[in-house]
């Protein structure tokens, strides 16, 4: 696994290079890793939401609550406003 993957996508987000910020958080969610991937498909929702593609948003967004790990998520969806996004399981 990538470890860096995620905060490369995250780079590349912030660039406006959204394909290849794509890839890279699609790579770290898909690797299960207990801390990246949760991060990554938080960032993924937040990519996705900018693109106007809402169900993917909120699918990613339920991936990272889902992890196990949303207790890293929860202070950052505060932050970052995610509750202008509705979610439900």
């Amino acid at each position: 696994m990538d470890a860096g993957a995620e905060v490369r996508g995250a780079r590349l987000s912030e660039q406006g290079d959204a394909e290849a910020a794509r890839a890279l958080y699609q790579q770290a969610v898909a690797s299960g890793h207990a801390d990246t991937a949760p991060m990554a498909a938080f960032n993924f929702r937040n990519l996705l939401g900018r693109q106007g593609d809402l169900e993917a948003a909120k699918e990613a967004y339920r991936h990272a609550v889902g992890s196990g790990r949303a207790y890293r998520i929860r202070g950052t969806a505060a932050y970052s406003g995610i509750g202008r996004l509705a979610v439900t399981p």
